[in-house]
């Protein structure tokens, strides 16, 4: 479009679209014989549930749900993306976000202000269902490995994936501290057994996990990435890189005024006698963007404005 129209309509809103970076760390330890990622990634998790102003449980889903795209982002290669899908029968409904290689995530949830009883369980919100883990390449169909729900807490589930479907063994740790405003801060961390890891190293690494203090301790010290690893390896790692995650919405006026088009002429015109203007959403950063009846003609005769 030659030149974007920008409504005053009342009910449009845009929301930011984009957060602050944060810094995932990957490497290995024991030996080389485990490979880890950690990070901190309260900034991102923070503009996302911002922007929904979701339930207690909706502001831990967000939260794990960025920490555990972040912690997969060091996975991918050029074009490619991961994605986790949960299904769940709670309150929250459908959760869904993806990553791709340059660090930009965004996720979305059917029922982000839902709450059930206890309010600070996210496994009740969540409820029964299954976990999808999709990897996508910009030019091929995704692969997607589904699994049952574990304890539907998210970090356990994304463990469970990988040990079950992938047979890789694998322990996840996500945490989070809220206050009244929302997030205080958040993170985790992702470990996965090399192939022929020393069992001895395995039972060691359980023993440590189950020692860990909580994370929502840890997410107070001023640098938790080193607290975990120190408190899981000692000094027995090596920190290969790092990747930066922020959140990323890509959606603007534009791509819901070609949306609207490509309904085709008879539901465009019949969106314009019945309703006489269209307020579409954005259900991973929530802007709305508002189209009356004069741009809804102009659209449906292709005029571009």
């Amino acid at each position: 479009m030659s030149e974007i129209y920008k409504s005053d309509h009342p009910s449009e809103k845009e929301l930011p679209k984009i957060s602050d970076q944060v810094q995932i760390l990957r490497g290995v330890a024991f030996k080389d014989q485990f490979k880890f990622v950690v990070g901190v990634t309260t900034k991102v998790a923070k503009q996302i549930v911002e922007n929904h102003q979701p339930s207690i449980q909706g502001m831990k889903a967000f939260s794990r749900m960025s920490t555990a795209l972040a912690l997969l982002s060091t996975t991918l290669k050029h074009r490619q993306q991961i994605g986790i899908q949960i299904n769940g029968d709670g309150v929250l409904g459908e959760i869904y976000g993806i990553i791709n290689d340059e660090g930009q995530l965004r996720i979305t949830m059917h029922h982000p202000q839902a709450g059930a009883e206890p309010l600070d369980d996210l496994g009740t919100a969540i409820g029964d269902g299954r976990f999808t883990l999709i990897h996508a390449i910009s030019d091929r169909d995704p692969y997607r490995g589904t699994v049952p729900l574990f304890t539907s807490t998210i970090a356990e589930d994304l463990a469970f994936y990988y040990a079950h479907s992938e047979q890789i063994p694998t322990v996840c740790g996500m945490g989070e501290t809220l206050d009244a405003n929302g997030i205080v801060a958040c993170g985790g961390y992702f470990i996965q057994a090399l192939p022929n890891a020393e069992e001895s190293l395995l039972s060691l690494l359980e023993e440590r996990v189950l020692a860990l203090k909580p994370l929502q301790e840890i997410l107070k010290d001023e640098s938790p990435e080193m607290t975990i690893l120190e408190q899981l390896f000692g000094d027995d790692y090596r920190i290969l890189g790092m990747a930066d995650v922020s959140f990323n919405c890509p959606c603007e006026r534009a791509r819901f005024a070609t949306s609207l088009i490509s309904l085709g002429k008879d539901e465009l015109s019949k969106l314009i006698d019945e309703d006489h203007e269209a307020l579409l959403n954005c259900h991973f950063c929530n802007s709305n963007y508002h189209f009356n009846e004069t741009e809804l003609k102009a659209l449906l005769l292709g005029t571009k404005f």
